[in-house]
């Protein structure tokens, strides 16, 4: 029918709103932009009023003087910690010196009674001045053994809401003791009072900036703004709990988790340029809005590992040495050094410099060497658990298997632990097996291809120039992978020496091991070395009392799960260690789900060699526990393990995301996990955990 109006030949036309869809997406487009801001005004809002609330709680401090996790962060210009005979009262303490501090920060602005438990001990003249924050508060003459003095603070003190007691004393030295010597110092407590009051504004301040900045953060990797302001909100939250229980530890973490929240949201605009590139160079479908929550993980782990590692409390067992290793390594040039294998009975090893040779380039960059070593390994391990996800999206195409794979390879407790022991080579090193991993679960049939060679090549070389144990760890992982490669071979009877890519994988393998030698490990060899001929180290063992095998390891760790037993038979000894591992490093759950995991990839079309690297993966770790726990002698397998355990896991919740309840299943257990490693995390910077 022609419309009314319309001349024969013409086309009817037909009336369409224009102007009203225009409008409706330019309003839509504007309500989403002003949504992302309300949301970043909500949480600004929202997290001033709980920090603002939790600072209306007054918890009193009561602090052990010479209980080093305690006062550590706290005393300044005392001398070393001592305790007294157990006969005598066993009490800790330390000694002032002429004139020494001990700083409470952001404890609030209102008024605070003081009780300080002091001794005259020898002092001559055991007279002290007590100030707070610079104005005296009291002048004592203290007693020759420990006694209360309780001092009170009015408010005006303390209009900063920092408290910072300082101590003066006429000095004396000990006859045989060089130190300068004051008074005794054992005990202080703080009792501030009730009433409201404006919180302290630079700690306030420090985290209200951090929750913003982890918000950013993000934001720029993709999440939702409701999305985003749900996990700055928890992060609001658990700072106004810590603040009302804890409030010390939170207060002097302030400062640095304002600067690691600046670090993370620059990771996070990295990341937002740098994966999009990254997913389709391996051809994964979707933009950064897909890849979210895999980004978020990273950020968050990131996040909450550098916060922990910069708290002033925190004690990274091992990080001087590194640092000075560092020096040894890059501006002395002593590329070879044995030191004492804790994990293996304490005999001396060769420890290799390529962890060190990694960060040497950025070394005029960063003076601080601690900072560089800390931060680059850190971000390094950010990449690691990237490439997890990665791998696992490649192979499976589900971006929720993807993210919860990579939320596992950060989160597990082994995760975060392996670095407040300071185990900053063994981190490069399984950085390096994990690209390893990803290499042989997607190009090992490619190798030879000239960038896939060059980077297997160094990617090897890296891992067994990074730390002895990881060598080992490497070697295992190639014999192995490759000697199932060859049963597939023949299986399928296939000459091995007419496939290009195993003779590629085999030559390849040995260029790296040559380059290893000539580099490294020839020098043991050619040079005289007493320390590893010395007898004593040659002797079997004492059997100690209750067995001859130890459950647990070398550094058993009960604060995580890792209880120290013996028994006789082997059996139980085995089963009983991956039992006390499994929970104290994963918490068991990923362990149980990751052989679930394996079957899906086998059965996946393209997931087979995900599957098989897997399970080279798993075995060697698994073998390497036997042999530990049979021979007494231990390699870190627990966090070798990490990347086909969280595959498999991850795989698994991925799958299990799509039952009828299956979403709670997973988020349930991924909360576990977090809760439970996060929870470790704080034991390890507030408690005594590191022997």
């Amino acid at each position: 029918m022609q419309s009314e109006g319309a001349q024969p030949g013409e086309r009817a036309s037909v009336t369409t709103p224009v102007s009203q869809t225009t409008v409706r997406r330019w309003v839509a487009g504007r309500a989403g932009a002003l949504a992302w801001w309300w949301h970043v005004v909500a949480v600004a809002v929202i997290a001033a009023a709980v920090i603002g609330a939790a600072y209306q709680t007054h918890p009193a401090y009561d602090i052990a003087i010479g209980q080093r996790v305690q006062d550590d962060p706290l005393v300044q210009d005392f001398n070393t910690a001592e305790r007294q005979p157990p006969a005598v009262g066993d009490r800790t303490y330390r000694w002032t010196r002429a004139e020494s501090g001990i700083a409470f920060p952001g404890i609030g602005r209102n008024a605070a009674s003081v009780t300080l438990t002091m001794a005259g001990g020898a002092n001559p003249n055991p007279d002290v001045t007590i100030l707070a924050n610079g104005g005296e508060v009291a002048h004592l003459h203290l007693t020759a053994d420990f006694a209360d003095y309780p001092i009170a603070i009015p408010a005006p003190y303390l209009t900063t809401g920092n408290l910072t007691l300082t101590f003066r004393t006429g000095p004396f030295r000990a006859p045989g003791d060089r130190r300068e010597l004051g008074v005794l110092v054992s005990r202080v407590r703080v009792q501030p009072s009730g009433g409201l009051a404006l919180p302290p504004a630079r700690t306030a301040l420090a985290l209200w900036g951090a929750v913003l900045l982890l918000m950013l953060a993000l934001l720029v990797v993709g999440l939702r703004g409701w999305e985003a302001a749900a996990m700055a909100l928890l992060v609001a939250v658990g700072f106004g709990l810590l603040l009302a229980r804890d409030r010390l530890f939170i207060a002097l973490g302030a400062g640095p988790w304002l600067r690691v929240a600046g670090g993370t949201l620059l990771l996070a605009l990295a990341l937002r340029f740098a994966m999009p590139p990254a997913m389709r160079r391996l051809g994964i479908a979707g933009g950064i809005g897909a890849a979210r929550w895999l980004l978020a993980a990273v950020v968050g782990v990131f996040a909450a590992r550098l916060g922990g590692l910069y708290h002033p409390a925190m004690i990274v067992s091992d990080l001087t040495f590194h640092v000075h290793r560092f020096e040894d390594v890059v501006v002395r040039h002593i590329w070879y050094q044995e030191i004492p294998a804790l994990y293996d009975k304490n005999r001396p090893v060769p420890y290799p410099p390529g962890a060190y040779l990694l960060f040497a380039p950025f070394a005029p960059f960063v003076r601080n060497r601690a900072d560089l070593l800390t931060v680059g390994t850190q971000l390094l391990d950010a990449s690691r658990i990237i490439v997890i996800g990665l791998v696992v999206w490649k192979v499976t195409r589900d971006r929720i298997a993807a993210s919860c794979a990579t939320l596992i390879a950060g989160i597990v407790p082994v995760a975060f632990i392996i670095f407040s022991w300071g185990n900053l080579t063994n981190a490069v090193g399984e950085w390096a097996l994990t690209l390893l991993f990803a290499l042989l679960a997607l190009s090992a049939e490619r190798l030879w291809r000239p960038g896939l060679a060059v980077s297997f090549v160094a990617v090897v070389l890296l891992a067994l120039l990074s730390h002895i144990g990881v060598a080992v760890t490497a070697v295992a992982l190639l014999a192995a992978a490759w000697g199932l490669w060859l049963c597939l071979l023949l299986r399928e009877q296939r000459a091995p020496w007419r496939d290009r890519g195993f003779l590629a994988a085999i030559a390849l393998t040995c260029i790296a091991g040559v380059l290893a030698f000539a580099l490294f490990y020839r020098i043991p060899l050619t040079s005289a070395h007493t320390a590893t001929n010395d007898p004593a180290l040659s002797n079997p063992p004492a059997i100690a009392a209750g067995g001859r095998y130890e459950i647990g390891g070398p550094r058993p760790d009960p604060s995580i799960g890792l209880t120290d037993s013996r028994t006789n038979n082997p059996i139980v000894a085995v089963v009983g260690q991956i039992g006390v591992e499994g929970y104290a490093f994963y918490r068991l759950w990923p362990l149980l789900l990751a052989p679930l995991g394996y079957w899906l990839l086998w059965r996946k079309e393209g997931g087979r060699a995900l599957c098989l690297v897997c399970l080279v993966w798993f075995g060697v770790a698994l073998l390497f526990l036997i042999v530990g726990v049979l021979a007494g002698r231990y390699v870190r397998y627990a966090v070798t393990a990490i990347p086909a355990v969280a595959v498999g896991a991850g795989v698994t919740l991925g799958y299990v995301w799509q039952w009828r309840w299956g979403k709670g299943i997973a988020v349930l257990l991924l909360v576990f996990a977090i809760a439970s490693t996060l929870l470790v995390w704080y034991g390890r910077i507030t408690r005594a955990y590191h022997t």
